[in-house]
């Protein structure tokens, strides 16, 4: 069987599934996938209710992923689902407000996701639209003190948020045609830890960044299935996740990156 017929073979569930992890009242942590966009207002207000933030949002299949988390930090959160691929108005006028992206996800038909919250370190963003990935711009604003924080694909559109007061000392870009493992695990070594990936169908790109201040989470999983790893999970504290179509038209793909649940309270 081929690379492309053996994820063919794989089928998404298309019913939203939600579940909770609460091994003990310090952590609390819930997820949703497969969610449309009629659905998203309700969940994202029960969380609301139950003192949880979103943390993390994705996309597949024009379908959305989001991870809401008691131990975000965040005061208040806004969010905007709009047909156009980042809103600026709305990006600006929350900025205005003292809110900072804290999360973004781009679908498929050019749509996007916008989290935005008060509670961040950040004291300052800009954000990059491009038709390629921005790697000279980048490499500008570390320059200038910012640090990649949010980045997201919508077709083949490359969305990428940079903040200054990021936490981090360090950040370098992987990039490629496929998954780079070699070079995840060689930055690994280095005490580099992955804060932000996204992929457009033929390139994908994992940023690693080094915090100013030694943390207890030292270790990372990462995790990639063909559909959303909810029996994985369970017992894990998700940082990141990002859902992404790999070279082919078949070979649809969910990354998602993990750290152990007992380092990470």
């Amino acid at each position: 069987m081929s690379f492309y017929e053996r994820f063919k073979s794989f089928e998404l569930l298309r019913l939203p599934k939600e579940y909770g992890i609460s091994p003990n009242s310090l952590f609390l942590e819930r997820y949703h996938y497969n969610v449309a966009d009629s659905r998203l207002a309700q969940h994202v207000e029960k969380g609301n209710e139950d003192g949880l933030f979103v943390s993390c949002v994705a996309s597949a299949a024009n379908l959305w992923a989001l991870i809401m988390d008691a131990g975000t930090g965040f005061s208040s959160q806004v969010y905007e689902l709009s047909s156009v691929f980042l809103h600026k108005d709305w990006i600006i006028e929350q900025w205005e407000k003292n809110y900072y992206i804290s999360s973004i996800a781009g679908a498929n038909n050019g749509s996007s996701l916008v989290v935005m919250a008060k509670g961040t370190p950040y004291t300052q963003q800009s954000y990059k639209v491009s038709n390629s990935f921005p790697f000279k711009w980048i490499n500008k604003k570390w320059k200038e003190g910012f640090h990649v924080t949010s980045m997201t694909t919508a077709g083949s559109r490359w969305e990428v948020v940079m903040s200054r007061n990021s936490g981090y000392s360090e950040q370098v870009v992987e990039l490629d045609f496929l998954y780079p493992s070699e070079g995840i695990h060689r930055r690994w070594e280095s005490g580099y830890r992955i804060t932000s990936m996204a992929a457009t169908a033929d390139q994908t790109a994992f940023i690693l960044s080094i915090p100013k201040r030694k943390v207890t989470d030292e270790t990372q999983e990462i995790l990639r299935t063909s559909a959303f790893p909810s029996t994985h999970v369970k017992g894990q504290k998700i940082c990141t996740l990002h859902q992404y179509a790999m070279v082919g038209q078949f070979a649809e793909e969910t990354c998602m990156v993990f750290q152990p649940l007992s380092l990470s309270l």
